[in-house]
């Protein structure tokens, strides 16, 4: 198991979770007490966690106080949490457009993983235009408030062409972030 890549709250923790969540062969998320700068007090955040078994790429989201995910090797065991998933990935989404310099892995809202096609085409839109990306729940929640009365955070977890490192574009709810 390899820990890719972490956001909390809309900051990059890759580095702080690498040394706190690898446990041997195993990654234990946790949510209770992370062990990161808060960087939206007050508010319930979000950890998205993108990380590999062998060739398997995984996401892991999860709200705040949903307790320690013990992630080992072998098959994706389900999460049967609140405001937590646990899935497989497919990296490189069919809808990259020709001219696009980066590959989208996974993208996350708030403790959801995205994966409809509209989410990736709005993305790479943003990109082929040099605009930026809004995280609003018009843009990542089909205009609905998917996790309610709550202020979210996204994250796209991306590759740019040529280079292997997962890098991040994270914004808290309201925010626009440009790549």
């Amino acid at each position: 198991m390899e820990l890719l890549s972490t956001n909390y709250g809309g900051a990059d923790e890759t580095e702080k979770s690498q040394e706190l969540w690898n446990v041997g062969d195993n990654i234990c998320v946790r949510s209770n007490e992370p062990g990161f700068l808060d960087p939206w007090p007050n508010i319930v955040k979000t950890t998205s966690m993108l990380h590999c078994d062998g060739d398997s790429m995984r996401i892991l989201v999860c709200s705040e106080n949903t307790g320690n995910h013990l992630l080992a090797p072998g098959a994706v065991q389900s999460l049967d949490v609140e405001d937590a998933e646990l899935r497989e990935v497919n990296p490189g989404h069919p809808l990259r457009p020709a001219g696009s310099t980066i590959t989208i892995q996974a993208m996350t809202w708030g403790p959801k993983v995205l994966e409809g096609d509209e989410y990736y085409a709005y993305v790479y839109a943003c990109h082929l235009s040099e605009a930026k990306v809004k995280f609003t729940n018009e843009a990542f929640g089909r205009g609905v408030d998917t996790w309610p009365n709550k202020h979210k955070s996204g994250v796209i977890f991306y590759i740019v062409d040529g280079e292997d490192e997962i890098r991040q574009l994270a914004g808290q709810e309201g925010t626009k972030v440009r790549f």
